[in-house]
């Protein structure tokens, strides 16, 4: 047990698998996975690019939620002033 890596390494080397049973794909999707040249790391930046602009997006609807909060709290002390000065 861990004798050998579990990943090729990033040499560029290209690794096909040879199953010893049939694999019950069609040839096309076969070809197409092996000629996919998207890398672990590729996909590991794509999601940490879509994650970041969702935090992003998400900040930005929590900053806004926060903003129209205050704005009707000052409202209402900005009011609730004005009537208690009026008396």
């Amino acid at each position: 047990m861990g004798s050998t890596a579990s990943k090729p390494a990033a040499n560029g080397a290209s690794y096909e698998w040879k199953g010893s049973s049939p694999i019950g794909a069609s040839q096309d999707l076969v070809n197409s996975i092996q000629s996919n040249k998207e890398t672990d790391a590729s996909r590991a930046k794509l999601m940490e690019i879509h994650v970041e602009t969702r935090v992003a997006e998400q900040l930005q609807k929590l900053h806004d939620n926060e903003a129209a909060a205050l704005k009707e709290a000052r409202e209402k002390l900005s009011s609730a002033m004005s009537r208690r000065t009026k008396r």
